[in-house]
């Protein structure tokens, strides 16, 4: 079983609006609904699709959107000092790179996983960590 950290825009391509990634980011929920992949995302991506979606007025539906990932997801990584340091680290070495993003990628390192899944190209930049797409899954 391959082991992935779940990027943000998965979880919003796949319970979202209509978008070309939204078919491949629902197959990616439901493999790991399925047990077929592991997936794992951290507390900072719930708590960007709950920002988001209260941004734009749409609270219940984040709320329920979090509720759907925390049911099928394998594991919620906290965020500790150490990914806040490695995100500085980041942040300094990757100028394309978001604060988020970079917080996601130094808990997904630390969690010693490998790949990402993710449609933002920049994460493809960041040693130790292999961003593969929805569409390359």
């Amino acid at each position: 079983m391959k082991y992935f950290f779940i990027d943000t825009n998965i979880i919003i391509y796949a319970q979202g609006a209509q978008h070309k990634y939204k078919s491949p980011c629902q197959t990616i929920m439901r493999l790991i609904a399925l047990n077929e992949i592991f997936g794992a995302t951290n507390t900072e991506v719930l708590q960007e699709v709950l920002y988001r979606y209260s941004a734009i007025g749409k609270k219940q539906l984040g709320i329920q959107m979090v509720e759907n990932t925390l049911n099928i997801m394998h594991e919620v990584i906290s965020i500790e000092r150490a990914d806040i340091i490695l995100a500085m680290e980041l942040l300094k070495k990757h100028c394309e790179i978001n604060v988020r993003d970079a917080i996601h990628a130094a808990s997904a390192i630390r969690g010693n996983f490998k790949y990402i899944l993710s449609v933002d190209k920049h994460f493809d930049r960041i040693k130790n960590l292999q961003r593969v797409d929805p569409f390359n899954l």
